[in-house]
């Protein structure tokens, strides 16, 4: 699928959030969360439902105001310039909602219009989430994945510099959630594309955050990216190179696996992982940078037990 890039360049964080408070009647859904996002990274936000992620994602995305607290996304302030930061933003609502006469085409349609987007593109995204064989069936026939991925359809169109997806993966298949998140590592890795998760399915967070935040009883306990939340908590990095023609697999897995800190080693068709306790991280990296590795990726190893340690149990 193409991608085209816009030409404004920000210089500031991708997302700050200043003692934010939100309630709803007597329920306080949000109580003083404070937190930075920097720009070129995945985060994820992660935490049992209920614990304010989706109130937090729709006063980012300018469909809630704060009760109290200062919002800024792109150095927008979703609020009250929402009108600008919509023109960069792919947002996936938790629960989408079509008209159930419509077909799935139609909703395509209308979205491509909205966002000014050629069909071509259309086509192109319908391809990516397979949605082919839907394209003449009614919303009110298709089952909740089907209707989660033509939500997300509707996000990626017109290239948005950022995406804020809520619960991208919920009803979704195995096999499509790699492939979506194997598509929007892509866009990351290769576009510059910074993207936010709110989700409870922590498994497959892991496999493409390199920066998160815990929520929990309306707080951000902690946040940061995989290397400084982990040492600060005491838990594993997953460090991640790929293979190359002239890299020695062989010699690399077994000098790496022999250094102090290093837990364990996957070899895959992704590549090669080391588990690797932070401490000892300098010298893993200082390995690797030998046999001429230069892009590494760190990504955390165990989400679970991370917010557990996060939240005190």
């Amino acid at each position: 699928m193409s991608f085209l890039l816009c030409e404004v360049v920000w210089l500031g964080n991708f997302i700050d959030v200043r003692n934010v408070c939100k309630s709803f009647g007597s329920v306080q859904a949000l109580r003083g969360v404070t937190f930075s996002v920097p720009r070129g990274v995945i985060v994820g936000i992660i935490g049992p439902n209920g614990v304010g992620k989706t109130t937090l994602l729709r006063i980012l995305v300018g469909q809630l105001r704060p009760d109290f607290g200062t919002v800024r996304v792109l150095d927008y302030d979703p609020w009250e310039e929402g009108y600008v930061l919509r023109r960069y933003l792919g947002y996936l609502p938790e629960v989408p909602v079509f008209p159930l006469k419509a077909t799935c085409w139609e909703v395509l349609r209308f979205y491509a219009r909205l966002r000014g987007v050629r069909e071509g593109e259309v086509r192109n995204v319908v391809q990516l989430l397979e949605l082919e064989k839907y394209l003449g069936a009614r919303i009110s026939t298709l089952s909740r994945g089907v209707i989660q991925r033509i939500s997300l359809a509707c996000t990626l169109m017109g290239s948005p510099q950022v995406l804020i997806l809520d619960e991208p993966l919920t009803h979704v298949d195995p096999g499509m959630r790699i492939k979506i998140l194997r598509y929007l590592r892509e866009l990351h890795e290769d576009f510059g594309v910074d993207v936010l998760i709110a989700s409870h399915i922590l498994p497959e967070l892991e496999y493409i955050c390199n920066y998160v935040v815990v929520l929990c009883r309306g707080l951000a306990m902690c946040s940061g990216s995989v290397v400084d939340v982990c040492r600060r908590l005491g838990l594993s990095v997953r460090v991640c190179v790929a293979v190359t023609r002239d890299l020695d697999v062989r010699k690399l897995c077994d000098e790496v696996g022999r250094l102090q800190g290093v837990s364990g080693t996957v070899v895959d068709r992704e590549g090669i992982t080391f588990i690797v306790d932070p401490r000892y991280l300098d010298q893993v990296v200082s390995k690797l940078r030998e046999f001429g590795i230069r892009k590494i990726t760190y990504l955390f190893h165990n989400l679970s037990e991370l917010y557990v340690r996060a939240v005190g149990g």
